[in-house]
């Protein structure tokens, strides 16, 4: 009986993996790659999270000064108020007051007021000039338009007609306005309410217009009297943040060179003019006269002239 061996095969050695001496098997590998990616997104939205916490830090402060910027403007505007009060109902020293939220101070010579306004560190200030209607007068009869007048050149918010974006009895600011645009000046005229005759002679006029913050531009009021259109004081306005009302007196009719009559306000139309980006969201007229009952007792009897910062 015979047996046989069968020789096993030999096995080849198995080739080493490990990158050899100078090999650049390290740089083709992809092992651990994504590692690395993972490590790169992690450090895009880290940074991107860190920009977002710092900029709502930003905006939370930027809130803040808003807030008692708008604070310390409205309690300088109500100071006005109420020197304005006291100056018709009081005396003329009483105009000028202080307390922790105003301080007020009234140059008589100048007619001038001005009002600081505070609010946390923020202070705020405005001024305004008054004239005297009249040493014996104290009504005021207050006209809006109500209709297209003899030019019509603004733009209006609504595409509507101009002279309904600006005839509210209470400012709506933002609500309604209309817009000049350009360096040509453009001009906006509307009749305006027929008063009803009051057998009281006319001490004056004034035409006043409300201006939107944030306008850059050149304004001023427009009167037309019959045919003849006549300009009130020019103002170069510059951007603010605050909305800015202007006045322009008028003692006489400018046509015929005397006192007003009622009958003559029945021929007027009033209006703005201005160039490049003004936006104007109010256009009155007043009329002064002269009240039968007499002045109040220490007081005076004092219009505004021109108001701003």
């Amino acid at each position: 009986m015979t047996s046989s061996i069968k020789a096993c095969p030999k096995k080849s050695p198995e080739k080493s993996t490990k990158p050899k001496p100078g090999s650049d098997h390290l740089f083709k590998s992809e092992d651990g790659f994504v590692v690395g990616i993972v490590m790169i997104f992690f450090l895009v939205f880290t940074t991107i999270g860190l920009s977002a916490l710092k900029t709502g830090g930003f905006e939370k402060l930027h809130a803040a000064r808003y807030y008692h910027k708008s604070k310390a403007f409205y309690r300088a505007e109500a100071g006005l108020h109420i020197a304005i009060f006291r100056l018709n109902h009081v005396s003329p020293a009483a105009a000028a007051f202080s307390n922790e939220r105003m301080h007020v101070y009234f140059d008589s010579s100048a007619s001038r007021l001005t009002a600081v306004g505070f609010s946390g560190s923020v202070t705020d200030t405005l001024f305004l000039t008054v004239q005297p209607v009249s040493s014996s007068g104290n009504g005021m009869l207050r006209l809006a338009p109500n209709g297209v007048g003899a030019k019509n050149t603004f733009l209006s918010k609504s595409d509507g007609q101009n002279w309904q974006e600006v005839d509210e009895e209470e400012t709506d600011e933002h609500g309604s306005f209309i817009h000049s645009t350009g360096r040509a000046y453009q001009t906006d005229l509307y009749n305006i309410e027929d008063p009803i005759a009051i057998p009281l002679p006319i001490d004056s006029i004034s035409i006043s217009y409300r201006v939107v913050p944030n306008p850059y531009g050149n304004i001023n009021s427009m009167l037309r009297v019959g045919t003849t259109d006549y300009s009130g004081e020019a103002h170069a306005i510059r951007k603010t943040s605050v909305f800015m009302t202007y006045v322009d007196f008028y003692q006489k009719n400018p046509l015929t060179k005397q006192p007003w009559q009622w009958s003559d306000l029945t021929d007027l139309q009033i209006g703005v003019k201005a160039k490049n980006t003004v936006r104007v969201t109010q256009v009155w007229l007043d009329v002064y006269f002269t009240d039968t009952g007499g002045t109040r007792a220490g007081g005076g009897n004092y219009g505004i002239s021109t108001w701003g910062k």
